[in-house]
């Protein structure tokens, strides 16, 4: 019997996780689209560099402030469900975008994209948290994030080579609709077969905590249990409040190790944002569409298997040096950034860019997997979704900044010049003014026939992306040391709350966790209950910093108790 329950058990768990890696893969394409159809879009809409990355930045806007509310809404709904309605939403946005008539309205649309971004990714990343234990989290989100660059790599290649398709509708509409279906389609094969599944015991987080879930309410509710042969039950959270929900974001706030990933991550997430001007930048250089389109999704195919090596390093040097060696594989990724991209920009030929965009992005995007790794392991597993919607949204306020200054930094500074009507291009092609598809059709031409005019636009967005980029991650690379001093203690603080849990847990003489439940509700407050402290692991407001920690995962159940841990769906 256990070993069929174990078996469902993780059957449910992988087919969640590999339809998570698909939302991710679609939403990483659905991000990438504008960029890789940048040059059609200015020559449609005259507009430039500066005016796409006011769409790229609004999108980041809107998505920080929606991942601040995914937090409350993670811990107390079935994420999965959430999850669902974020694909949703931003597949009407993308229709939105490939229906926009003006500058305006595309920008518009785009920032409704952000709505679906940022409810998806804290809470896709909070879920693969709770779905792996902690000594493979890291090749749990390398491999995440794998299908993340994979839809990156797939989504720009294909934008790039519809992008000047001739027909009824426009090549790059046409790809915004595209997308906007399979999101559709995604959406409702994860409410299908998609299952919620949390760790086996959390601390409430508030001082009002209510009762436990019963054992099964309906055929579709999650059950939580130590033992195989049932009891156990779920602590549930709070009501949803803005009293509940800024206690556990000060919770969150306040660890030490949280505020640097911040600090490092907000600075050093701005490059690649930068980085959605490359295709133009090789265009630029004299490459053409197609082979431009195919050299920037060298980056993104690198990062693909650079996110496997990463994931595989990272729970390597963590199990080698618990305290310092994701940090280390971290500071290495960021170091290595610096003198490719600097070749690229100053000393390489444009034929050499391929390689380049390749080893660059086998390198350089490590650095995802090991935060996530870190954030999930220095809060309390109830509080991961809490940790998660801050991260992107407090980032996503600062990060966005990157594409913004780019274009702004490489007309105002460097001398980007923009052709007659506005359009990236220069020279008398005929592709820079038009709002028509016949300009978008002749995009490609009107690029190219500006000669020297094209090559000073290289050079000067060149020295920008050179500032935006290297600059940040030259930054990063120093918060990064900061870790070194707080991870590891910060990361002790959460185990021992969650030994002190489990022994809360265990406390009633070896009962099952809801008879040590019942009888802590039944002791008098202050006193104790079976060993155990009355009340649990219940937090005792803003105060309880170290409290709202304290969790029973199944990770840490001892090995003769470990087989019969699971999740009932």
């Amino acid at each position: 019997m256990v070993a069929m329950l174990n078996k469902t058990i993780d059957t449910a768990r992988l087919r969640t996780f590999v339809l998570l890696c698909a939302v991710i893969a679609i939403d990483k394409a659905d991000q990438i689209l504008l960029p890789a159809v940048y040059l059609e879009v200015c020559n449609e809409f005259g507009a430039g560099p500066a005016a796409l990355g006011m769409a790229t930045f609004w999108r980041g806007i809107v998505q920080s402030i929606v991942a601040l509310a995914v937090g409350p809404l993670g811990g107390r709904y079935d994420r999965v469900k959430l999850i669902a309605m974020g694909c949703v939403f931003w597949s009407v946005a993308s229709l939105f975008v490939g229906s926009a008539t003006s500058m305006r309205t595309l920008v518009i649309s785009r920032a409704l994209n952000g709505v679906g971004i940022g409810l998806v990714i804290p809470l896709v990343y909070a879920l693969v948290a709770d779905l792996c234990p902690a000594n493979l989290s890291g090749r749990a989100f390398g491999v995440l994030n794998f299908a993340n660059n994979g839809g990156a790599a797939l989504g720009g290649f294909l934008a790039t080579q519809l992008a000047d398709t001739d027909g009824a509708v426009a090549g790059w509409r046409l790809v915004f609709y595209s997308v906007a279906v399979v999101s559709c389609a995604t959406a409702a094969v994860l409410l299908c077969f998609g299952r919620d599944v949390r760790p086996a015991l959390t601390c409430a987080t508030s001082p009002s905590a209510r009762p436990p879930y019963p054992a099964a309410d309906t055929a579709k509710q999650t059950v939580h249990t130590r033992d195989a042969t049932g009891g156990g039950r779920l602590a549930r959270p709070p009501p949803l409040s803005a009293r509940a929900a800024l206690a556990e974001a000060w919770h969150v706030a306040t660890v030490p190790t949280f505020l640097i990933i911040i600090l490092q991550g907000a600075v050093g997430s701005a490059p690649w944002y930068s980085m959605s001007f490359l295709t133009l930048y090789f265009e630029l250089r004299g490459l053409s569409h197609a082979a431009a389109g195919a050299t920037r999704s060298l980056l993104d195919t690198g990062a693909m298997f650079g996110n496997l090596l990463g994931g595989a390093l990272n729970d390597l040097a963590a199990r080698l040096a618990p305290t310092h060696g994701r940090v280390l594989v971290g500071q290495l990724s960021v170091f290595s950034g610096l003198p490719i991209f600097l070749l690229l920009f100053y000393g390489s030929a444009p034929r050499a860019a391929a390689p380049l965009m390749l080893l660059a992005g086998l390198l350089v995007s490590w650095c995802g997997g090991v935060n996530n790794s870190m954030m999930a392991e220095v809060v309390d597993p109830a509080l991961r979704t809490t940790i998660y919607g801050l991260d992107r949204a407090l980032e996503g306020v600062v990060a966005p900044v990157g594409g913004l200054a780019a274009g702004w930094i490489a007309e105002e500074f460097f001398g980007f010049a923009q052709s007659d009507g506005g359009a990236c291009g220069g020279g008398s092609g005929g592709g820079g003014g038009g709002g028509n598809a016949s300009s978008s059709s002749s995009s490609s031409s009107s690029l190219h026939d500006g000669g020297a005019e094209d090559a000073g636009n290289a050079k000067a967005l060149g020295d920008a992306l050179a500032v935006t980029m290297l600059v940040p991650w030259g930054f990063c690379f120093l918060a990064y040391s900061l870790l070194h001093c707080t991870y590891g203690r910060d990361k002790r603080k959460t185990e021992a709350a969650l030994a002190a849990a489990q022994a809360a847990a265990d406390g009633g003489g070896g009962g099952t966790l809801s008879d040590s439940k019942a009888s802590d509700r039944s002791a008098p407050a202050g006193s104790a209950a079976g060993g155990a402290p009355a009340g649990g692991i219940e937090l005792r407001g803003l105060r309880a910093h170290d409290a709202a920690r304290r969790s029973w995962s199944e990770v840490d159940v001892p090995a003769r108790e470990r087989r019969t841990v699971g999740v009932v769906v």
